[in-house]
């Protein structure tokens, strides 16, 4: 892994890894509508994507733990001041952004706490299938593109929001957790 920073706080790398089987995740929607239903969107939180349930016999967390370890101490190691703020790692989460998903500008840090993983401090996106057009993560005038087997890891701030841009074709799947 050697990695390239795409701006002081965004870290893109890439790791060897096989593809995952995701012929038996089973999908469900998450759009803005169905945010607001829930009362989430306090958040303001503009999003259409589907989020994978994750059976345990892929053992998505065993296969990429070593991975995330990896870049997780390659970031820590640059802002040290990281290490007395992250304690945990939330579990992977699988998102598929299909033909016209997207994420619209928009912080992953919560100052307010909902539960134990809403102080969301550091995020991290592994991709999984870059078989999309379209999909890019934007940070500011910083724009990338991850491929499979790439990780993107970067401060969840209110001083680094982000979107990812409309899929324009094929679908791009995602694991993603964040540390607290």
């Amino acid at each position: 892994m050697n990695g390239e920073w795409v701006s002081d706080v965004v870290l893109k790398d890439s790791f060897s890894k096989d593809k995952i089987s995701l012929d038996k995740i089973e999908w469900q929607n998450i759009n803005n509508k169905e945010l607001k239903s829930l009362d989430i969107s306090l958040f303001d939180l503009e999003v259409d994507c589907d989020v994978g349930i994750i059976p345990d016999y892929l053992n998505i967390e065993d296969n990429y733990q070593s991975i995330l370890d990896n870049t997780i101490d390659r970031y820590i190691n640059r802002y040290n001041f990281y290490n007395d703020l992250c304690f945990n790692r939330t579990r992977i989460s699988l998102l598929r952004f299909n033909k016209g998903g997207f994420y619209k500008n928009h912080i992953d840090y919560n100052n307010q706490t909902f539960s134990d993983y809403d102080q969301k401090f550091i995020t991290i996106y592994l991709c999984i299938s870059d078989e999309y057009s379209g999909g890019e993560f934007v940070f500011g005038d910083k724009t990338v593109r991850l491929n499979s087997n790439e990780v993107l890891i970067f401060d969840s701030g209110p001083t680094n929001p982000y979107k990812i841009n409309n899929i324009t074709d094929g679908n791009m799947v995602v694991g993603v957790c964040w540390l607290f």
